[in-house]
């Protein structure tokens, strides 16, 4: 069979008739074998042979079906199965870890999903994060039970039963849920199950209606769970007897949504999300190229970002920050936090309105106590007094330096981690770079503000893109300890930002370095520790 978009998209094929969906390994709906994946690449001209190897796969796949074998495949593509099984009808957002064992979670229902995390402080803050508000949510203790396998169609559990016969080789899990059953729980009872497989984890769950042995009903019993209480005053029915009448009552299945940090970052396949999450950073100056350095901290899962800038988001700005536009006056820190927590309720933002040595002076540990600490302020007068800290003062973490030269044409990371060199070994007097990338015409770059009497430097989103990269990627580079020394590297954006401005390539740069070219490229500098650094001198 093909559809409207071949020969752009692959042939399929079906059969018929077929056997009800979850019979048989990698059978869809209407009797379609899943046989080439959807990232699949199949020849758009040589259709006859993408259809004759089509053919070839299903013949092996259905006589590995009628033979009752490849039933591993079950396992393997569990999410998938489960989804389509019609006694699921729930969701769960899971933030639980995947390792570890049977154990007590916490579970907090909402009107589209229930969430489930390790601790109520979790559920807590992530809701609030997500909704932008502080919230106190209820949570209750429910079962996260770790099988060996996943589960294959003929095991999913219609009853509470099958529960029972899916953990009965599991004394924790069959402790814990005998507890939990008889936990007297007034609303709709949930369990989380957990397996490992060949290529990850996966997740399901369960949702059980809650007894009441001592309900009264005014017309007869008619369900398994009006008939629990039959034949017992109320409260007096003894505990086996509730818990085998119990077992026949049906349950439902409820589709378990990943959300907890190594899922979102990386799928469960990024070794190093359990390293950065336990990282916290200090970001210092939010604007066009901080902003976009801090979504980047984020996205790659930073646990804890400390935004610091006292500044206001300017409307005129948002053409080249995070934030865009915004009616009123806000300050940049407030809403940055704001924003990624609402993206990344799993992660922390704390904002300071206020510049670093204020924030220094009040509460030093802020800062000695990150990881690392990030500077875009692109000031020589902010910086300055920074890089003497980082250079003197012991035990203070390393510090990354990010700028850009005019029109972002070019781009700088530098990593002081103290001993030899800092930041003003590469620094002339004027806290201009003694040998930049680019150069420009003395009038220089900075265009008026039209009626503010203000300057500023024009640039565009897609060249700063770059930069912001450089940044990241260096902060990464230390997060992770692949380097412990100080370090540069510079982005040398392509050479048609010159052109317009009269820029150039510097001499000097290209004699220490090689000519640029057409540019577009990253590069590693060697750090050239200045003797006659003032800096250095005086911190001997």
């Amino acid at each position: 069979m093909v559809d409207a978009d071949f020969p752009f998209s692959p042939p399929r094929v079906a059969i018929f008739p077929s056997p009800p969906v979850l019979t048989w390994p990698n059978l869809e709906e209407a009797g379609i074998l899943c046989v080439f994946q959807e990232s699949a690449a199949t020849s758009t001209e040589k259709v006859d042979s993408v259809a004759l190897e089509l053919l070839k796969d299903a013949q092996f796949l259905i006589n590995e079906c009628t033979a009752g074998n490849g039933r591993e495949r079950f396992e393997d593509e569990f999410v998938s199965y489960w989804d389509r099984w019609p006694r699921k009808t729930k969701r769960f957002i899971s933030l639980c870890d995947a390792a570890g064992p049977t154990r007590w979670v916490y579970a907090c229902s909402q009107n589209a999903f229930t969430i489930v995390a390790e601790t109520e402080e979790a559920i807590k803050s992530w809701l609030s994060n997500c909704y932008g508000k502080k919230l106190s949510p209820t949570a209750e203790k429910i079962p996260f039970i770790l099988l060996d396998r996943p589960l294959h169609p003929e095991e999913y559990p219609k009853f509470v039963a099958n529960l029972f016969c899916v953990i009965h080789e599991n004394a924790d899990a069959n402790r814990i849920v005998q507890e939990y059953l008889f936990s007297g729980a007034s609303s709709r009872m949930k369990v989380m199950l957990g397996f490992p497989g060949r290529n990850g984890f996966a997740f399901a769950g369960l949702v059980l209606p809650p007894h009441d042995s001592s309900a009264i009903h005014k017309r007869p019993p008619r369900t398994p769970m009006e008939k629990l209480g039959v034949g017992f005053r109320n409260g007096k029915m003894r505990p086996d007897i509730l818990l085998q009448r119990y077992c026949l009552v049906p349950l439902k299945g409820a589709m378990v949504q990943r959300c907890d940090p190594l899922w979102v970052h990386g799928r469960g396949h990024n070794p190093d999300t359990g390293t950065l999450m336990q990282k916290t950073v200090v970001m210092i100056g939010t604007g066009s190229l901080g902003s976009g350095v801090v979504e980047l901290l984020a996205k790659m899962g930073t646990g804890k970002v400390i935004l610091v800038d006292p500044e206001n988001l300017q409307p005129e700005n948002a053409s080249r920050h995070s934030l865009g536009v915004s009616p009123v006056p806000v300050a940049k820190v407030i809403e940055m936090a704001k924003s990624l927590r609402q993206r990344f309720p799993h992660l922390e933002f704390v904002p300071h309105v206020m510049g670093w040595n204020r924030l220094y002076n009040r509460t030093p540990q802020v800062l000695t106590a990150a990881d690392l600490i990030i500077s875009t302020v692109g000031s020589w007068t902010a910086e300055g007094p920074l890089n003497v800290i980082a250079k003197g003062a012991p035990g203070f973490p390393p510090v990354l330096f990010g700028w850009l030269e005019e029109h972002a044409s070019a781009g700088h990371a530098i990593a002081i981690f103290g001993g030899r060199g800092c930041l003003h070994c590469m620094i002339n007097h004027r806290g201009q770079v003694k040998s930049p990338v680019t150069k420009w015409p003395e009038e220089g770059t900075l265009l008026q503000i039209p009626m503010c009497g203000g300057l500023f430097q024009p640039y565009g989103a897609i060249e700063l893109s770059h930069v912001q990269a450089l940044v990241a990627d260096l902060a990464a580079d230390i997060l992770l300890d692949r380097i412990a020394r100080t370090a540069h590297r510079v982005w040398i954006g392509q050479h048609k930002l010159l052109a317009p401005g009269g820029g150039q390539w510097n001499r000097d740069w290209t004699d220490l370095h090689g000519d640029p070219g057409d540019g577009g490229r990253m590069m590693e500098v060697p750090f050239r520790h200045d003797p006659a650094c003032p800096v250095c001198k005086e911190l001997k």
